[in-house]
């Protein structure tokens, strides 16, 4: 699927080279809005820039149907240091984008809005910044995505943290939104490759995982190595718990949840609204149909794997 969607946006791209052959692309955010309508091309990751000189309102309004129209006011903030660190992390600069001593983590995000005219990236940019305690750079890297850059200071951002703000400008900008919390890592030659990493981590979340806004390495690589194990025969052996749950889906939602909440019966029993003893009794019943004790750390683990697995198999 990922092959074909790829080759699709080659095919568009070169059709759009063919009707406009000086056309401009580049990976770099576009600049030159006063010459150019520019478009994003997902597949390739690439900007096009078509000059206004050479496009009716007919094609026009066609490439933005086919094409991510990227408004000018988005990228009015690339400059400075956002513009070093988009060229450090996407065009392989080899310079730094800055000299710190600190760790430094990216934490990505996209936005979605069903009114994207009317959309204030200026106002959101500086939302986004409210959220820290201290001074972080953000850029975008298209209409709907974006980066920010945090070196690791006294606090820094934790994930209640990032979750409270981001139901709060979700209501504010009437806008939803996808986040990845990046690692800290030490700011040498290697970031970028460690950022490469988070980037495919993140384009995987974003199609694996329903109803999740909010993702990180350890909640997304284990998905990701399930996904992986499923070409390969040895997770047909969790076959015997993924028909328990394909008998009944509820007990697979609590006792996932149950593991996540380290097997705390009181948390869990709060968060699905459910009595304790109700609980128990359905974890007493999934350890009697599965013959695994829940209170073991490598029964945990296997068990947690067979959610995931089943999850992953009817997404």
């Amino acid at each position: 699927m990922w092959v074909t969607k790829r080759k699709r946006g080659y095919d568009m791209l070169e059709n759009l080279l063919k009707q406009f052959p000086n056309a401009v692309l580049q990976s770099l955010p576009p600049v030159d809005f006063d010459t150019y309508h520019w478009f994003f091309d997902p597949a390739n990751e690439r900007f096009a820039g078509v000059s206004k000189t050479e496009i009716n309102e007919d094609q026009l309004t066609l490439l933005q149907i086919l094409f991510p129209f990227q408004k000018e006011e988005v990228f009015r903030t690339i400059s400075g240091q956002a513009d070093a660190w988009h060229q450090f992390l996407f065009q392989k600069q080899q310079e730094l984008p800055a000299h710190t001593k600190n760790k430094v983590r990216i934490i990505q995000f996209a936005i979605f809005s069903e009114s994207p005219d009317l959309l204030d990236f200026e106002a959101l940019k500086e939302a986004l910044q409210s959220i820290f305690s201290h001074n972080v750079t953000i850029g975008m890297m298209s209409a709907n995505d974006g980066f920010i850059v945090e070196e690791k200071l006294d606090a820094p951002l934790a994930e209640e943290e990032l979750l409270s703000a981001m139901d709060a400008f979700e209501s504010d900008f009437y806008i939803k939104s996808m986040f990845y919390l990046g690692r800290f890592a030490d700011l040498d030659e290697d970031f970028t490759e460690h950022f490469a990493a988070e980037q495919r981590l993140f384009h995987f979340a974003r199609s694996s995982f329903q109803g999740e806004k909010l993702f990180s390495f350890e909640k997304v690589f284990p998905v990701l190595l399930v996904k992986e194990l499923n070409k390969a025969p040895h997770l047909e052996q969790l076959n015997f718990i993924t028909e328990i749950f394909a008998e009944d889906h509820e007990l697979m939602t609590t006792i996932k949840t149950y593991i996540e909440n380290q097997n705390n019966t009181s948390l869990t029993a709060k968060q699905l609204y459910m009595h304790r003893n109700s609980l128990q009794y359905r974890i007493d019943k999934f350890s009697d149909l599965a013959g695994i004790d829940l209170k073991t750390f490598t029964g945990t683990l296997t068990v947690y794997l067979a959610c995931l697995q089943f999850e992953y198999l009817n997404l």
